[in-house]
């Protein structure tokens, strides 16, 4: 029984597994792909979940901070210090985690 357009059944075969096997390399890289979006995925969402601890941590800091700018006096404490240097750290790893998400 030969195809209608032609060509013998052995050629039509070839073409058929021919086809079949872009289709497995193609289904693949589809894999590939979707697991690489997995993966940026999750480390989308761990990302996300970080942002949410940290602004809570910088809302908990702001109220502090706050509260001691109110009671400092004309000297820094080593309190306010200490504070002062927290909050410049939390700035820098909000600049560090804004830069790491580009």
């Amino acid at each position: 029984m030969e195809p209608s357009d032609g060509r013998t059944w052995q050629e039509a075969a070839a073409s058929a597994r021919e086809r079949i096997r872009a289709l497995e390399r193609d289904a693949e890289r589809t894999t590939a792909t979707l697991h690489t979006l997995r993966g940026e995925v999750a480390a989308t969402r761990y990302l996300g979940e970080k942002i949410t601890e940290l602004a809570a941590n910088v809302q908990n800091l702001a109220g502090r901070f706050d509260a001691l700018s109110r009671h400092s006096v004309q000297r820094p404490s080593q309190t306010t210090l200490q504070v002062l240097g927290q909050y410049a750290g939390l700035i820098i790893a909000i600049i560090a985690l804004w830069i790491a998400a580009k």
